[in-house]
């Protein structure tokens, strides 16, 4: 039977600080979208549809960026390869002196209009906080922990309060913790301090934004029929297809940037290429979330082919901004990938739901490659408000998604064992 370790004095001092750690990671949440959100709306405005839209300056605010970026990393030594937030998450090992540097580029990166999400500097904020909590409690207290497993229950803590926050969902920001972790053994004694962390960052949060996830795209509503099954099982293919494309097309973006030896010449160019394509389609500028919410709102003054090429130039803007060294998290951009092909697959099948298009591809996207496929659908379903009986064929898209994916890495190991 699995129960609370309350007789190791390492959970129970676990418990009593996951309630400073929800108050400590609630607030530099808070700061953390403030600092990002603020200065970037002024730099860049709000979100914006049509083509060639945007302001031609953008270009040199971005290659600014990119170059201030490189500067900063040369001289932190920080590599070209970091570990991502979903990385980050699973590792849940965070070395808390890191954290200021990290996450300070990482504020940079937003500000200055990387086609990246906060979700990498929120990880790191709160997920830096338990370890820090943790190094003090193992001096003073004589913890051993060769594993490193109870350090790593501190770290979760600190990443669910976060996560908690920004989702405004402390059941939500503890699922996508668990979620990340790989082991899996008493997911009990996770779980109860990540709640209470995810709770109080939660407060702190939502009390100060009234910010919440329910609702936040704004689609049709449609009932449920069981044919609505068989749907989501080509949506989960497609959103392979998306997947694939997304895969080719950073593999190709990679092999150009990395033929540039200079990390400032790489920097400014890749910057100065990401400002181009918000100049181009201000609909891909930043993290997805607000330009989603705002695509969501406007469908019907968006055609077919301004969707596909906003979902192509948002997969090219993402794989720029990560090969020009900016510092952000991969969950928001996507999303918006994965709704805006949504759209554009009602918009060639009216037929189908909208909101039934989007929130399966929503899920399904992310879904199938983040290691969160539970926390993702319960992101797409609740953002676009479904009902119980409309969530089966998300799922069912998620599923055939990752089995889809599952399937083709095998046949590659096969064919290259063979």
């Amino acid at each position: 039977m699995i129960s609370l370790p309350i007789e190791k004095k390492w959970f129970r001092y676990l418990f009593l600080y996951s309630f400073a750690i929800g108050i400590v990671g609630g607030s530099t949440a808070l700061l953390y979208t403030y600092a990002t959100s603020i200065p970037s709306e002024w730099l860049f405005g709000g979100p914006a549809d049509g083509l060639w839209t945007g302001k031609w300056w953008w270009i040199v605010v971005t290659a600014i960026g990119g170059g201030l970026v490189m500067f900063l990393r040369s001289r932190w030594g920080i590599p070209d390869k970091l570990p991502g937030a979903v990385e980050v998450g699973q590792e849940a090992i965070i070395e808390p002196k890191d954290v200021p540097r990290l996450v300070l580029i990482s504020i940079i990166s937003l500000v200055f209009g990387a086609s990246l999400g906060p979700s990498y500097g929120i990880v790191m904020l709160g997920g830096g906080f338990g370890s820090f909590i943790f190094g003090r409690m193992k001096r003073a207290l004589k913890i051993q922990d060769p594993t490193k497993e109870i350090e790593r229950e501190y770290t979760r803590a600190g990443m669910a309060s976060s996560l908690g926050s920004v989702f405004s969902d402390p059941l939500l920001g503890t699922l996508f913790t668990n979620e990340l972790s790989p082991s899996k053994k008493n997911q009990l004694a996770s779980s109860i301090p990540q709640l209470i962390a995810a709770i109080f960052g939660f407060l702190i949060f939502y009390g100060l934004t009234g910010a919440t996830i329910q609702k936040v795209y704004q689609l049709p509503a449609y009932e449920f029929e069981y044919r609505h099954l068989f749907v989501g099982v080509i949506l989960g293919l497609s959103s392979v297809v998306v997947l694939l494309i997304f895969s080719f097309i950073g593999r190709v973006v990679s092999w150009v940037m990395n033929a540039v030896s200079n990390r400032y010449i790489r920097g400014i160019t890749g910057g100065a290429l990401v400002g181009l394509f918000s100049y181009m389609v201000p609909l891909t500028f930043g993290s997805g979330n607000g330009q989603l919410s705002f695509a969501t709102n406007e469908f019907a003054n968006l055609g077919t082919s301004f969707l596909f090429i906003a979902f192509i130039v948002k997969m090219v803007s993402v794989s720029v901004s990560q090969q020009s060294g900016f510092l952000g998290g991969n969950v928001f951009p996507t999303l918006f990938i994965g709704g805006i092909s949504g759209m554009f697959i009602h918009g060639l099948f009216p037929e189908i739901p909208l909101a039934l298009c989007v929130s399966s591809m929503m899920a399904a996207v992310p879904g199938a490659t983040l290691s969160t496929p539970l926390s993702i659908v319960l992101i797409a379903t609740i953002g676009v408000g479904l009902g119980t009986s409309q969530v089966p064929p998300v799922i069912m898209a998620v599923v055939v998604a990752q089995m889809s994916l599952a399937s083709l890495r095998y046949i590659k190991i096969s064919r290259t064992a063979v």
